[in-house]
């Protein structure tokens, strides 16, 4: 199964000409891409035309599917669930006052249970080795 297929996608802004033309390819669940190119080629513009909320308005046409689903008819949960965003600047998506607070940030939002949440930032703080970073301040850690 595709994490990620991008068929003939095309994207232009208002009034301006596409920034993306035609592309397409194919991710594999579980593989690893590396997305470069050079400053304002489009890859920002690409990789938020992939999470609903975050598409910027313009003219898109072909289409973009995340594990078989058409991307525009996701709906909050579904977007939240499947699609994860990192944005460049750290200052620009953190929301809360402590690494703890921060990684179940999302998923009080999603409604999920308090254990099944707790397990969860337990399993990614471990995953990533920051069992001693979890009640730091997210203004205190670097970029």
């Amino acid at each position: 199964m595709n994490a990620l297929a991008i068929t003939d996608f095309s994207f232009a802004y208002p009034g301006s000409e596409p920034i993306l033309r035609d592309l397409s390819c194919q991710l594999a669940a579980g593989s690893f891409t590396l997305l470069t190119g050079d400053t304002g080629c489009g890859k920002t513009t690409l990789l938020r035309c992939i999470k609903p909320e975050l598409a910027p308005t313009g003219i898109r046409s072909g289409s973009i599917e995340v594990f078989d689903r058409d991307v525009t008819a996701l709906d909050v949960g579904q977007s939240a669930s499947l699609i994860g965003y990192v944005a460049q600047n750290p200052e620009n998506q953190i929301v809360c006052d402590t690494v703890l607070h921060e990684l179940a940030f999302g998923l009080e939002n999603l409604g999920i249970a308090p254990e099944t949440m707790r397990r969860r930032v337990a399993e990614v703080a471990y995953f990533f080795g920051i069992e001693p970073l979890m009640h730091e301040a997210t203004s205190h850690l670097s970029g």
